[in-house]
């Protein structure tokens, strides 16, 4: 019979080859040898959240949540966001009172689960931070504008992206989050060769280092 920790060292070996359903049957084991195990519950959480189980998310983030004594602030900012993402905003605010510089999480989530086409769950997100978090100093930084506007056309809400892209190529003239941010929205139009030129010209300008963008100049050169 397996030990907890050769138990936690198989989750982390097929966590690094992304081997998630195994990870997350792992990790279970793992709980029921000690209920306490907050490593495993907090990690069933964040698997959970990345094949877009928004439900069990919620439920094993809450366990760790609750187990850590509302101590963990990473726990406590996924925890919150999972909880936004499902519609519990209101539960969600009394979680972020033990936490801070969620905004990334929140972004972080909704960028996990846009990719699994759970759209709702991110319009849920994209509206807490377009309102509660929008004077962040996050927001004052023109990669993430880039990455709400890609959330924004992802979501079909193209005609406020392109708003939000305009705005920002006139901010920032020679920045290459314009030009991606443009490339994010022809994508949903589904006009690859267009997409595909500003993605090029975005990364000339300075993105390549942006793993979004690398990400989708890669998918592009696929499509084509």
């Amino acid at each position: 019979m397996k030990n907890l920790d050769d138990l936690l060292k198989q989750a982390i070996s097929f966590k690094k080859n992304f081997q998630l359903d195994e990870t997350i049957k792992t990790l279970k084991e793992c709980l029921e040898l000690d209920t306490k195990c907050t490593i495993a519950s907090a990690q069933i959480g964040l698997c959970s959240l990345i094949q877009g189980n928004t439900s069990e998310a919620e439920k094993y983030l809450q366990k760790a949540y609750l187990d850590l004594e509302k101590k963990d602030l990473l726990v406590n900012s996924y925890y919150a966001a999972i909880l936004t993402a499902n519609g519990k905003n209101d539960i969600a605010k009394n979680v972020i009172q033990d936490t801070q510089d969620i905004e990334e999480t929140y972004l972080i989530v909704a960028e996990m689960l846009v990719e699994k086409k759970n759209f709702s769950s991110v319009v849920n997100l994209l509206d807490i931070l377009t309102t509660d978090f929008i004077d962040a100093n996050i927001f004052k930084i023109p990669s993430t504008h880039y990455r709400l506007i890609r959330l924004l056309s992802k979501v079909g809400f193209i005609d406020i992206a392109e708003i939000l892209a305009e705005s920002l190529v006139e901010q920032t003239p020679t920045s290459w989050e314009g030009l991606a941010a443009k490339a994010s929205i022809e994508i949903s139009k589904n006009n690859t060769e267009e997409a595909y030129n500003l993605t090029i010209r975005a990364l000339q300008r300075g993105g390549a280092s942006n793993p979004l963008l690398a990400a989708q100049q890669h998918l592009l050169a696929i499509d084509r």
